[in-house]
């Protein structure tokens, strides 16, 4: 303990005092969070968790008045914490969390054990796999008649392998009797992966990737993880690596004999497992996960399509030469994109992947911004009206289309040579039908024609061989009065 020497001033004396409580308060903290970071419950399969925190007076001669402050997991709400320890069970608005905060008078050099027992919600249940398995069920059975079907049986599949998966996983940690601390991060990466899966169920997207034609899966990294023993004594050590922050449970494809974890601390997953090592041995590990770092070929081809597409329009205009610089941009940096990730394809170092995958990035930017000048600068170029001979070919080609919607009604298909028989013998009866009409027409025409002839010579003048209107009743009255 440190006290301030005699004579000096009130004031200093209450600093030195101040000074020295903080040291003991930060020595407390200190002790407590590496308690709390240690395994220090075995809860497997138990309903109840145990977690214990140790607090420590160091002074020799002055008891303390201890404030001790711990938050909860965020899985735990009050009504999860059976026993308290004494404590107050308050709420963090800022990080959202629950935690316990309490004061305890501490003798001088005393070590007192706090035990807080929650219940232990950190399980995978059998009601949340038969749930899943049930909505997984009713989206393949909704899906029987139609053309993904097939896409939904393989996704049926490829769940309940992963739900098997984590089903054996939380087994192998009860039989191994995991701390408390490891229980909590294999839930945590188990609850995650349920959580995709409900929404790759539901998801259209995902039944495409599924379904015939559907892409290959992309390029691997080999992750390495590196491991000794520094002793000079056999022993059992626990191996672990946590990941880089983009890689979800989907991205890792081999873990080998590793239990993946989620890590709150670092917001990332991590492996973990025992093994046993040997005085002094080295060993290391390897572990496929997806390379998410990486810009499909596919992607870089259409992009260069467009381009060219986009020139033809240019050609033997005012701006043909400045859209050929913009072309000569866009194929450096595309070439450049292919050419990197050849070259690092066989790297095991994420490192990089990541530096190169960042560099691509910005080549791809600038590729897009590059096409998009060319296509606002299409809005520049004069308006010139079709040729005949491209106005003919797609009205030909909208009449092709036309047609064969019409056979694929009939129920016939328009590849099949019994179609073209049938599209040849509805244009000879066309014809027939409309040259007998134009024959019939005619003699129409010409039978009129001699029959008007006689009749109009018959006639003779306009107004010829009439007889004068005979008077009227009262104009004969009018003559007889006169």
């Amino acid at each position: 303990m440190v006290f301030a020497p005699a004579g000096t001033p009130l004031i200093e004396r209450r600093l030195a005092m101040k000074q020295y409580r903080k040291k003991v308060i930060s020595y407390l903290t200190i002790t407590l969070c590496l308690v709390i970071a240690l395994p220090c419950a075995k809860a497997a399969a138990e309903e109840e968790a145990k977690i214990t925190l140790l607090i420590v007076n160091p002074s020799d001669k002055k008891p303390m008045k201890s404030p001790v402050s711990y938050y909860l997991p965020p899985e735990i709400v009050p009504q999860d914490v059976i026993d308290n320890a004494e404590m107050e069970i308050l709420y963090d608005e800022e990080k959202e969390s629950y935690y316990l905060q309490g004061d305890f008078e501490l003798e001088p050099k005393e070590t007192k054990k706090l035990t807080v027992v929650v219940r232990n919600v950190w399980r995978i249940t059998d009601e949340d796999i038969a749930e899943t398995q049930k909505l997984l069920s009713e989206k393949a059975a909704a899906l029987q008649n139609t053309k993904f079907h097939d896409a939904a049986l393989a996704l049926k599949q490829k769940v309940t392998e992963q739900l098997d998966r984590i089903m054996g996983e939380q087994k192998k940690s009860d039989e191994e009797k995991a701390g408390i601390k490891k229980q909590i991060e294999l839930f945590r990466a188990h609850h995650m992966q349920l959580k995709k899966i409900s929404q790759d169920i539901i998801s259209l997207d995902t039944l495409k990737r599924m379904g015939p034609g559907a892409e290959a899966a992309g390029p691997t990294i080999k992750f390495l993880i590196k491991a000794a023993n520094p002793s000079s004594e056999s022993k059992a050590m626990t191996v672990s690596a946590v990941l880089p922050q983009e890689i979800t449970t989907e991205d890792v494809l081999d873990k080998g004999n590793f239990d993946l974890t989620f890590r709150r601390g670092v917001e990332a997953f991590a492996l973990e497992m025992k093994d046993q090592f040997e005085a002094k041995e080295e060993k290391q590990y390897t572990v496929v996960i997806k390379n998410i770092w990486f810009i499909p070929p596919l992607e870089v081809e259409l992009l260069r399509k467009q381009t060219e597409q986009l020139m033809g329009f240019f050609t033997g205009t005012q701006f043909e030469d400045y859209a050929k610089q913009n072309m000569g941009i866009i194929y450096n940096n595309l070439d450049a994109i292919l050419k990197s990730q050849e070259e690092i394809a066989g790297s095991t170092s994420i490192k990089d992947h990541r530096r190169t995958h960042t560099l691509n990035k910005q080549r791809l930017v600038t590729a897009n911004k590059k096409i998009r000048e060319l296509q606002d600068l299409m809005l520049e170029l004069p308006m010139e009206s079709k040729k005949e001979d491209e106005d003919i070919e797609d009205i030909i080609k909208k009449l092709a289309e036309v047609k064969d919607k019409v056979l694929m009604a009939l129920g016939y298909q328009p590849d099949k040579p019994i179609t073209w028989v049938i599209i040849f013998g509805i244009c000879i009866f066309l014809a027939v039908f409309a040259i007998a009409f134009y024959v019939a027409w005619l003699g129409k025409l010409n039978k009129n024609k001699f029959q008007a002839a006689p009749e109009k010579a018959k006639k003779g003048p306009a107004g010829a061989g009439k007889e004068p209107p005979a008077p009227a009743e009262g104009a004969e009255n009018v003559q007889k009065a006169s």
